[in-house]
């Protein structure tokens, strides 16, 4: 809570806000009961208009579980660390898309288990909506990214891969079918040629008989 307030104090009106709710036994009351109490359900929507208090706040209302996380994640220094690097590193957003896989992970889970709150959360890891939608943005990162930009390259590759074979299947059998074709001309016309020949070398001998019996 003292991370939530910290945070929150960085506008005017919720500074406001909570520099009344520490001085109200009511308001400590909404507080401990903050995702049953329609005012808490008011604190929030105007905690909204930063931009990470926003982000945080609608998804403490969506879930006890992250709720829970947040709340042990503000009680050590170490585990922040590697909830705020958590986006900001290849590596690790490889480890957490991998987390059932890589040895990696089985280190960071033997150091994880010294929080009893975070170990029931990472033996729950594949079980819970919130780990999936952890998983689902982590893979907005450059590597999903990069791997959705090549599966879309490679998706087009393979497309353009196929059209070219097809390409160059009908270029041969266009230049196969031009080929038959003046083929064929060519026999006709050979043919007919040997015909003439034969045609004029009959007419030559028959002149030529013609005009030796004439003779």
């Amino acid at each position: 809570m003292n991370h939530l307030l910290i945070n929150v104090r960085k506008t005017k009106e919720m500074n406001h806000l909570l520099i009344n709710v520490r001085k109200t036994k009511e308001m400590n009351h909404l507080l401990i009961n903050v995702r049953k109490t329609k005012e808490m359900n008011h604190l929030l929507i105007n905690a909204g208009k930063t931009k990470e208090m926003n982000h945080l706040l609608i998804n403490v209302r969506k879930t006890k579980e992250m709720n829970h996380l947040l709340i042990n994640v503000r009680k050590t220094k170490e585990m922040n660390h590697l909830l705020i690097n958590v986006r900001k590193t290849k590596e690790m957003n490889h480890l957490l898309i991998n987390v059932r896989k890589t040895k990696e992970m089985n280190h960071l889970l033997i150091n994880v288990r010294k929080t009893k709150e975070m170990n029931y959360l990472l033996i729950n890891v594949r079980k819970t909506k919130e780990m999936n939608y952890l998983l689902i943005n982590v893979r907005k990162t450059k590597e999903m990214n990069h791997l959705l930009i090549n599966a879309r390259k490679t998706t087009e590759m393979n497309h353009l891969l196929i059209n070219v074979r097809k390409t160059k299947e009908m270029n041969h059998l266009l230049i196969n079918a031009g080929k038959t074709k003046e083929m064929n001309h060519l026999l006709i016309n050979v043919r007919k040629t040997k015909e003439m020949n034969h045609l004029l070398i009959n007419v030559r001998k028959t002149k030529e008989r013609t005009t030796s019996s004439s003779t």
